[in-house]
Formats: structure tokens, C-alpha cells, sequence
């Protein structure tokens, strides 16, 4: 026996045209079921499953429109297409059936091909969409998942407490995984921190945020021998040799805009390296300079809180790929700082 096509549940108060409609549905390959009132229909969709409803609009008690409501009330129902299929042939009739979440309408006496074409229309629409619900809701699952596998590569945030006990993240990712990152290491007396910034959004962006932590977190083994400049130097190559670098016709032009600092807490010095990035110092008091070597530095004094902000950037190339092709080298830049600085690393995301 042959499976069904669909299943269709059809709702008319007379027998005849619960007959009609069920030899023409039964004839081409459907399954069809049938309620004779607005309540029995109602039973039936909330203990089974349909693929299409037929209803009429004029029954005794209960009325078409009534019922579709109620059915479009059942999450488990909603998206099932309804089909109004009356002698009621005015505008304003059509017009509320679609208000009340019919997705076609068909007047008494009715064309047989006309009703099976669409019929099968609707039936083909409804199934694609639960096809592409379900298919999205395990993408999503598994999206979902990949955001706890990311979170969990991040640093720990009591452990970041511990090396910064006056400290602030604000982590908040446009989709459900990042391109985005934060990390840091304590190396004896130093912490290395670092902000970044993949290239992409959502999944692909995530991949590179993941490589990046994992070379960074391969490359700070030895860190208390290494300058800012020299981990940034060594991320970038790490990341160019993994994409392809003897193939410039297929290279992967993944990039990273990133900041990494070095604090050195018996000195109280900070080393600085951005790769199209900015850091912000906040000082306290009137200041023209910073103590140190640093490049590209804008200063604004704010004359109420009587602050000045240290706007300092870094390289304009990123790390990995460059679509400039710049030669230029990641440099450091080496600052003295004072009891109470405040020090902001951040993604462009932050000023988007």
C-alpha cells in the first residue's frame, strides 16, 4: 500500500460535502480525517497531526473563523495551513478569514483541480518550513553548544580577578559566537593581556578567535622572554602559515585587529603593541605627556572630572593577513604608569 501524500483534515457540519471533498482528496493519495462541528475539529488537531485543514465557516456553534483562532492558539497547530472552503463569495468574508490565520480561501462550488493544485501548494510550503525549522533548530543546537566550547576558552573570570582585582569585561556578542576575544596570562610578576577582533562575524569569526587563543596560549609558554611585539609577531606568522601561505591564489585572508599589553607590576611599566587598534589611558590631573616611548598618541583633557585620556594607537596592519601588503614591523611602545591609571583595551564592536 502506497504512503499517504499528506494527511487533511476536513471540517463541514454537512455529510455531502465531507463526502465531496473526501473522495476527490482520498482519490489523488491523501489521508483524510473529518469532524462534522468547530469542537469536534478542535479534538482532533489537539490528539493528532494534519498537513492541511479544510474548513467550512458556516456551522452551528462554533463558526470557521472561530475555529482558527482557536487552532492557530496551539503552538503544536500554528503554522498547520487552514484553507477556508465556503459559499461565502464577499470580500469581507475573505478578508476576516485571512485576519483570522487562513492561508487560502476557496468558494462554494468549487473546482476540483483547482482545490488539489492548491492544496498540494500549501502542503508543499508547510513541509518545507517544518523541514527548515528543524533543520535550523539543529544548527542553532549545535551553534549553541560551540558558544559554551568558546566561553569555556576564555579566560576564567575569578582567575582574572586575581590578577586584576579593579577590572571590567564587557563581552557581548552581536550572534551566539564570537569573533571577538579577550585573553590573559600571569607570568611571574607580569600579566599579559590581550584584546582581538577576527575577521568575520558568527561561526567564522569564532574559528579564528579559537586558533588565536590557542597559538596565544602556545606561545606564552616562554612569554617572560618575549616583548609584546615579539607574541604579536609570532601570532601573525603562526596564523599566515595556516592558511595556505605557499598558494596566494587560495590564501585564506583572515586578519586580526588586536591589542596586547604587558604590565609589569614591580616596575610599574606597561608595554604596548596594537595592530589596527587603539588603547585608552584615563590619568588623573592635567598631563601634556605619558612617562615612556610611545607614537601616535592623541590627548584630551577633561577639564570637570580633571582627567586627561591617552588616546594611543598601534600598527595600521592587522595580524595575519594584510590585503595592504605593508612590511611594516609590530613595534612596542614602553610607558610609565601611575597609582590610579585606568587602562581600556576594546574591539571596534564596542565603538560600532
Amino acid at each position: 500500500m502506497n504512503k499517504p501524500i499528506a494527511k487533511i483534515l476536513i471540517v463541514d457540519d454537512l455529510p455531502k460535502n465531507i463526502q465531496l471533498l473526501g473522495t476527490i482528496l482520498s482519490d489523488n493519495g491523501y489521508e483524510v480525517e473529518f469532524a462534522l462541528s468547530g469542537e469536534d475539529a478542535l479534538q482532533w488537531v489537539d490528539n493528532d497531526t494534519f498537513d492541511l485543514i479544510l474548513l467550512d465557516i458556516m456551522m452551528p456553534g462554533m463558526d470557521g473563523y472561530e475555529v482558527c483562532r482557536k487552532i492557530k492558539t496551539n503552538q503544536k497547530n500554528y503554522d498547520v495551513p487552514v484553507i477556508f472552503i465556503t459559499a461565502k463569495n464577499d470580500p469581507e468574508s475573505t478578508i476576516q478569514g485571512f485576519e483570522a490565520g487562513g492561508v487560502d480561501y476557496i468558494t462554494k462550488p468549487f473546482n476540483a483541480q483547482e482545490l488539489l493544485i492548491r492544496a498540494k501548494t500549501h502542503i508543499q510550503l508547510y513541509k518545507q518550513k517544518r523541514d527548515l525549522d528543524k533543520k535550523n533548530k539543529h544548527i542553532t543546537d549545535s551553534i549553541n553548544y560551540a558558544q559554551r566550547i568558546q566561553q569555556a576558552a576564555l579566560p576564567d573570570l575569578y582567575q582574572v580577578k586575581e590578577m586584576l582585582p579593579d577590572n571590567f569585561i564587557f563581552y557581548k556578542p552581536r550572534d551566539i559566537v564570537s569573533g571577538d576575544f579577550y585573553w590573559m596570562r600571569q607570568i611571574e610578576h607580569k600579566a599579559l593581556i590581550a584584546v582581538g577582533d577576527c575577521t568575520g562575524h558568527g561561526v567564522p569569526g569564532a574559528f579564528m578567535s579559537m586558533l588565536a587563543l590557542s597559538f596565544l596560549n602556545e606561545i606564552a609558554y616562554d612569554a617572560h622572554k618575549l616583548s609584546a611585539s615579539q607574541v604579536m609577531t609570532e601570532l601573525s606568522n603562526k596564523i599566515k602559515f595556516l592558511l595556505k601561505p605557499n598558494s596566494d591564489d587560495k590564501t585564506l585572508r583572515d586578519s586580526i585587529d588586536m591589542s596586547l599589553i604587558i604590565i609589569d607590576y614591580e616596575n610599574l611599566t606597561l608595554q604596548f603593541c596594537g595592530a589596527q587598534s587603539l588603547m585608552i589611558i584615563i590619568r588623573e590631573g592635567n598631563h601634556q605627556n605619558l612617562s615612556g616611548q610611545t607614537d601616535n598618541m592623541k590627548i584630551l583633557f577633561d577639564e570637570p572630572s580633571n582627567s586627561t585620556l591617552f588616546e594611543i594607537s598601534g600598527l595600521k596592519r592587522p595580524v595575519g593577513f594584510d590585503y595592504r601588503q605593508q612590511k611594516n614591523n609590530f613595534f612596542n611602545q614602553n610607558l610609565q604608569l601611575v597609582e590610579g591609571d585606568v587602562v581600556y583595551l576594546f574591539s571596534d564592536g564596542y565603538i560600532d
